[in-house]
């Protein structure tokens, strides 16, 4: 086994040294293979938008780097952009809203890389701060007896939203583009993933000692909708 740079090992994974996640284009026509991302990039996160492939990625050769990148791929023009001008945030999820990019990210200025995301948008190659609450966009509730996992942020009718560990308690919220936050769902013990559709919430939680279930907020109402567990 070669070890030639760090990190060289990851829980759950083993071996990782010169492993990435590597973004590929095949052309179905003639089953031609083109890789878009670079060679030492383990790419993070990519989505689909018309003729256009937008990926996050950390490239490193030797030892990984604090910060990652995040590119802009044409399919027409066979030609890769960086979108941001200086590498200074950890970045997380990405998201597409009307053509404009907003991304979560960490600065790392205060408490280093365990600092909690907060939310910007893309202008001109730089970062603006949207939204920063010290909330973590995500269910952070660990437990051995947990089924399945899924959606925790997703963007539904130009609003964001997204599961939050607040205390002992897991919230649902969402976020409007300007920044403004509203509590949709709240005082459950573990929300794990959730969806939105036609402006109701289905979600996943673990609420009085139970095992996972799914419930339903419509109308401001909250119902139950299965009892797989109710045996165990």
């Amino acid at each position: 086994q070669i070890i030639d740079e760090i990190p060289f090992w990851q829980n759950g994974k083993g071996f990782t040294n010169k492993n990435r996640n590597t973004l590929y284009i095949i052309n179905k026509s003639n089953n031609e293979i083109r890789m878009i991302s670079g060679l030492y990039s383990d790419v993070m996160q990519y989505e689909v938008k018309d003729n256009l492939i937008y990926f996050s990625a950390n490239t490193f050769s030797n030892r990984q780097e604090l910060f990652s990148e995040l590119y802009k791929y044409e399919l027409d023009q066979n030609k890769t952009d960086d979108l941001l001008e200086e590498k200074n945030h950890e970045l997380y999820k990405f998201l597409i809203i009307n053509d404009q990019i907003y991304i979560f990210a960490v600065d790392t200025n205060k408490y280093g890389i365990n600092e909690n995301s907060s939310l910007y948008k893309i202008n001109d190659g730089a970062l603006s701060l949207v939204w920063s609450k010290d909330e973590e966009a995500s269910s952070n509730v660990g437990s051995d007896s947990k089924l399945g996992s899924g959606i925790e942020c997703k963007v539904y009718d130009n609003y964001i939203y997204y599961t939050v560990l607040d205390r002992d308690k897991t919230i649902n919220k969402k976020i409007d583009l300007l920044g403004n936050e509203k509590t949709i769902v709240e005082n459950f013990s573990s929300i794990d993933f959730f969806d939105v559709v036609n402006d109701k919430i289905i979600f996943c939680t673990t609420e009085d000692l139970s095992l996972q279930e799914l419930y339903l907020l419509s109308s401001n109402e909250i119902s139950k909708l299965t009892s797989i567990n109710d045996n165990v």
